[in-house]
């Protein structure tokens, strides 16, 4: 039997080697794969803070914008004579007025107080009136003499913003935490 080398070929005889090795060409080696490793997890660091920015900027826009639009209506109701009421589901939110019939209509063509969608992950969370959940397609009145203080949370993958809103007062409160859990 003739002696074999390590590589399992017989000894005395050399394998052939590829074209690209015989080039002089070799792979890459272990430092250069862990640099390129670490510039690419630098990378999504940043590209993850990033976004987490936007979506606090995103939230603090639309509670911001949420809050004034309470209070534009809270106005509009107060001073103008409107009946108007506020509901929401999870993802939006809408003004309503009172028509003639008493029947309630949404505000399509309000440039201020028309249907909104919330963007991306955001949510409205925790929402009461008077301490009781508003939900379904329950109103929330504006109007002094309608319900007492509404409660409103949005909230997305980290942060919430909470609003007051008091038609009686008119006066409407807006502060930010982080989400807990």
């Amino acid at each position: 039997m003739r002696p074999m080398s390590a590589g399992g070929a017989p000894s005395g005889r050399r394998l052939p080697l590829s074209p690209r090795l015989r080039a002089g060409a070799r792979g890459f080696t272990l430092v250069e794969v862990v640099v390129v490793l670490v510039i690419l997890a630098v990378a999504m660091t940043a590209a993850s803070f990033s976004m987490r920015i936007n979506d606090e900027r995103t939230l603090r826009q639309e509670s911001e914008r949420l809050a004034l639009l309470l209070e534009l209506g809270m106005r509009q109701a107060r001073l103008g004579g409107d009946d108007l009421a506020w509901s929401c589901n999870d993802r939006g939110y809408a003004f309503w007025k009172a028509g003639a019939a008493g029947q309630w209509e949404a505000l399509p063509g309000d440039a201020q107080l028309r249907p909104r969608e919330l963007p991306g992950s955001l949510r409205l969370a925790a929402r009461t009136a008077d301490g009781r959940p508003l939900a379904g397609s329950r109103r929330y009145p504006l109007r002094v003499g309608g319900m007492g203080r509404l409660h409103v949370e949005l909230r997305d993958d980290t942060s919430t913003a909470s609003i007051e809103a008091s038609p009686v007062v008119g006066k409407v409160e807006l502060t930010y935490g982080r989400r807990q859990g």
